[in-house]
């Protein structure tokens, strides 16, 4: 092994350590977000129970990585599906609440670390191993790739295996071989298994990077047996571990009275589910969990979330939601460095197979699939786009020519704009969740609200300001549950002429609107203090006491 080898994999495994103790950092200081309850719950029912029916509008693969160490190491038991905030949670202690949690992260790290590698060996394979050691560390530096690393939730899980799956299918594609056709079944199931979106993102990939590599065989009309049975072993197998993830089991999809969670009426006349259950009547199905979870997922999108976006409210969302995501919600440099790849890559090889094709056609995937979609709620929906941007931005460092011989060589730029990217992931520790770039900063809860600056991380850090003022007592209004007086916060109102007055601590998803108590009476006030990315504070007069009935 030559210096140069070593010296990429020192500096890598460097990248990995500084990555995983970045994120494992944000654990004290955020509460659970939002989802984190629902994620956790339903895998430790699974894991208690062996039957996926909590609540199934996702797979069960990102779910299970989340519970399966609070429910091994910790015994963590939640309570009903109703009330997600009980139990062991409530019960016990806030030192078990936060060893939990923390237990529940860390089951995200493995995918965290995953995404890392495949970026350097993909980004390696097409430019050489400096271009993927800088990759790497592109990805290791970016915000919303730290954020969603750091939380117990499904969205960096499915970039991962989003990824992976791409690159092993884009392997098999080019090495025709069966070692290669089984890792690519495994990538491809272990994406489904995460989020029914990989439904959508995944075989328009496949089905390209497929014909690109045997082009030829097509036109010439020829199809070797070896790639019908590879095929068919695919299809098989992907079919098996799916399966498999639901325990194998058989029945009914449930009846039409039954809805996602976050919506909980019953079908509409005409809906997916009811024409799904008049259709299949009893029938029995192969994994009817899976089944009533994509319907769930399609039922949710028909009928749209409430979203914001540049002060307005809408339930359908804008068509232009996620290229407005992308532009304020990902660094500059890192955005300036995937265009000049991109434009120095096209340069050099215009084929249809070229690695710009192979690098754009998923982000194109995503964001155009996303772009169609009637929930936008937040920049997590297209995490798995930005491993390829890093790609792209790696490729003027291509090559192999000694480590540090050709920094000196390439333009400034690139070296100035990629010491910016690193800059901002740091400046912006462990607020990593509400990043925006300078395009909107200053102005971000004008453009964006919900998962993008608000998913309720922050109800610890108001219990902390509020021990640090000595404040008597605090009006929470935020986006979560009611269990502020967990972490010691003494919330509500105070009458009217309290010496101390009132203080109110308000979360952007209720400034903006789009989330009950609606505090946008207060959005035009000038703050007296900010909370992390998601919580603003406001000294109120005691002429100006709002009861919690008020809007």
């Amino acid at each position: 092994m030559d210096s140069t080898s070593t010296k990429l994999r020192i500096l890598l495994g460097v990248v990995i350590f500084v990555f995983v103790a970045r994120i494992a950092a944000t654990y004290p200081v955020f509460s659970n977000i939002v989802d984190s309850p629902w994620h956790i719950a339903a895998g430790l029912d699974y894991l208690r129970t062996g039957d996926y029916d909590y609540e199934p509008q996702h797979p069960p693969l990102g779910r299970l990585a989340v519970a399966v160490l609070p429910y091994f190491v910790e015994d963590l038991k939640l309570g009903p599906f109703d009330d997600v905030w009980s139990g062991d949670w409530v019960k016990k202690d806030l030192g078990f609440y936060w060893s939990t949690l923390t237990l529940a992260r860390v089951g995200n790290l493995p995918f965290a670390v995953l995404l890392l590698l495949v970026t350097f060996l993909w980004t390696r394979e097409l430019f050489g191993p400096r271009a993927g050691v800088v990759a790497a560390l592109l990805v290791s530096c970016s915000p919303n790739l730290l954020a969603h690393a750091g939380v117990a939730a499904l969205d960096i899980a499915t970039a991962s295996t989003f990824v992976a799956a791409c690159y092993a299918i884009w392997l098999w594609s080019r090495t025709r071989g069966w070692r290669d056709c089984l890792l690519a079944a495994v990538a491809v199931s272990a994406a489904f298994l995460t989020k029914f979106s990989t439904l959508g993102f995944l075989p328009p990939v496949f089905i390209t990077y497929t014909l690109l590599a045997r082009a030829r065989d097509f036109r010439a009309g020829l199809m070797s047996k070896q790639a019908l049975v590879q095929f068919s072993a695919f299809v098989a197998l992907v079919i098996a571990l799916c399966w498999g993830a639901y325990g194998f089991d058989y029945g009914k999809i449930a009846g039409p009275d039954t809805a996602y969670w976050s919506d909980g009426s019953p079908a509409s006349p005409g809906s997916l589910k009811e024409s799904a259950t008049a259709f299949l009547g009893d029938a029995q199905i192969p994994a009817p969990m899976f089944w009533r979870g994509l319907i769930d997922v399609m039922r949710h999108n028909r009928e749209g979330h409430r979203a914001y976006l540049f002060g307005d409210i809408s339930q359908e969302g804008w068509w232009y939601y996620f290229p407005v995501v992308l532009a304020v919600k990902t660094s500059l440099p890192l955005l300036i460095l995937a265009v000049i790849g991109a434009v120095q890559v096209s340069r050099r090889r215009a084929a249809a197979d070229s690695p710009l094709f192979v690098l754009v056609l998923p982000v194109a995937v995503v964001l155009g699939t996303s772009m169609t979609a009637n929930i936008n709620i937040g920049v997590r929906h297209i995490l798995p786009l930005y491993p390829f941007l890093t790609m792209l931005a790696a490729y003027p460092l291509r090559g192999s020519e000694p480590l540090f011989r050709p920094l000196r060589r390439v333009m400034t730029l690139f070296s100035l704009l990629l010491v910016w990217h690193v800059a901002e992931s740091v400046a912006v520790h462990p607020d990593y969740l509400a990043y925006f770039n300078q395009t909107a900063r200053g102005r971000e809860t004008r453009i964006l609200a919900d998962s993008n600056v608000d998913w309720g991380q922050d109800l610890a850090r108001i219990a902390r300001f509020q021990q640090q003022r000595r404040l008597a007592a605090i009006f929470v209004a935020y986006t979560g549950y009611k269990h502020a007086a967990k972490f010691g916060i003494t919330h509500g109102f105070l009458p009217p002429g309290h010496p101390q007055c009132c203080w109110v601590a308000a979360g952007v998803n209720q400034l903006t609107g789009i989330l009950a108590p609606d505090m946008s009476h207060l959005a035009g006030r000038r703050p007296t203090a900010r909370i992390g990315g998601s919580i603003y504070v406001y000294k109120m007069r005691p002429d100006e006491v709002y009861s919690p009935g008020q809007r």
